[in-house]
């Protein structure tokens, strides 16, 4: 059998496998995306404390964190969206008292359902272009990351992150009609390898030009080739969506009910921003961009940790709620109290690990003494390992 043979038979089995035990397929698949962003981190920090002013590394991880305020207008519906794509899958059986939609069954409620999240994620791109102009313009002068008059020297950088942003935000109606169809192995994947590819396009802009643009401009091409990206890969996965006949009117009834059904993620969504994402921004603007490096550290640091314990929970989402549509509840209890189960043990393991292992591996990654005191450390351990068991809830 000649190599080629041979490749083109692994892949088959591979994707066999894949479509036999999409749930453990999709937790291997979280955590190389989770492997592909500390490795990126790996990546990127070092030549950036190398290459960069410590006002600069503050910046750019500022910005970044600043940026992700523009997300919050999705306001849940991408997990709304996904949750209705599984439910429709399954049968799509209206059931009193739930608050599943009524967009029909199998893949003509999928289509319709991409249609009704386009419209939406048409004005959220807009709204958060909008928000994120709003914070350079108006909220960044005000703060201790922008000194005054230099306002001029960063309009380049934020504007091409922001496209960046905007782009990742395009690409979760794909995401989320992926993950609805249980193939959340495939988007994770995906942003795996968006990561490694941001992660290097980045360090070489940082290592070529040691400029703030040069990297923002790099992220921006990365951005956009995970955007084609989702966009075949959902062509791929589901072409019955896309077929002529299946090509739904615009029905703006839906909207509301998707938008109230949203709601209530939206504001845990809100939440958790004021709880964690708004820490790194703000100990910036109060403290100034020095400040920020030891915090963010080991922010992700725990963030990663935690995530890679959910990675236990998130694929089995789709499923729980498939044989909730097909209204198998017996079954969705069973999947449901094993999952949670799951991932209060690895929530308590990571945090343990968090708190006595990451002062460790800080200063191996960064050869330096720069990171939080151990009273923050533990502080921090006690939220995440609270916020990680209710969130599986």
């Amino acid at each position: 059998m000649s190599c080629k043979s041979l490749i083109l038979n692994l892949m088959s089995r591979v994707v066999s496998w894949s479509e036999r035990y999409p749930g453990r397929v999709g937790t291997i698949s979280g955590w190389f995306q989770q492997s592909a962003s500390i490795f990126s981190a790996l990546l990127v920090l070092p030549v950036l404390m190398r290459v960069l002013s410590k006002d600069d590394v503050g910046r750019w991880f500022a910005f970044q964190s600043f940026l992700n305020m523009a997300n919050l207008v999705d306001f849940g519906v991408g997990f709304a969206v996904s949750r209705q794509v599984a439910h429709c899958i399954g049968g799509g059986k209206k059931q009193s008292g739930t608050d599943f939609l009524d967009f029909g069954s199998g893949w003509d409620g999928v289509a319709l359902i991409r249609v009704t999240a386009e419209k939406i994620k048409r004005c959220t791109v807009c709204l958060a272009a909008i928000v994120g102009t709003i914070i350079f313009e108006l909220v960044l002068p005000h703060t201790r990351l922008i000194p005054p008059g230099e306002g001029d020297s960063f309009r380049l950088t934020w504007y091409m992150m922001m496209g960046s942003s905007l782009l990742i935000t395009a690409t979760a109606i794909e995401n989320t009609i992926l993950n609805g169809l249980g193939k959340v192995y495939l988007t994770r994947t995906m942003t795996g390898a968006f990561f490694f590819l941001n992660g290097l396009l980045v360090m070489l802009a940082a290592m070529e030009w040691g400029k703030l643009w040069a990297m923002a401009i790099a992220s921006l091409i990365s951005a956009l080739i995970y955007r084609i990206t989702a966009a075949f890969a959902l062509r791929k996965a589901a072409p019955e969506i896309f077929l002529p006949e299946r090509r739904k009117v615009w029905r703006p009834g839906f909207i509301y009910p998707l938008l109230r059904v949203a709601a209530p993620v939206g504001f845990v969504n809100v939440g958790s921003f004021l709880v964690s994402s708004i820490q790194t921004p703000l100990i910036g603007s109060l403290l100034g961009p020095v400040a920020v490096a030891p915090y963010y550290l080991a922010q992700k640091i725990g963030q990663f940790l935690n995530q890679a314990a959910r990675q236990f929970l998130m694929p089995q989402i789709p499923f729980f709620t498939r044989a909730f549509g097909a209204d198998d509840k017996p079954a969705a209890r069973r999947l449901m109290l094993k999952t949670i189960g799951l991932n209060l043990a690895a929530t308590l393991a990571v945090n343990s690990v968090f708190l006595f292992f990451s002062p460790w591996f800080a200063l191996f990654l960064t050869g330096k003494s720069i990171y939080v005191d151990q009273t923050t450390l533990a502080v921090m351990a006690l939220d995440y390992s609270i916020l990680g068991i209710a969130v599986s809830w």
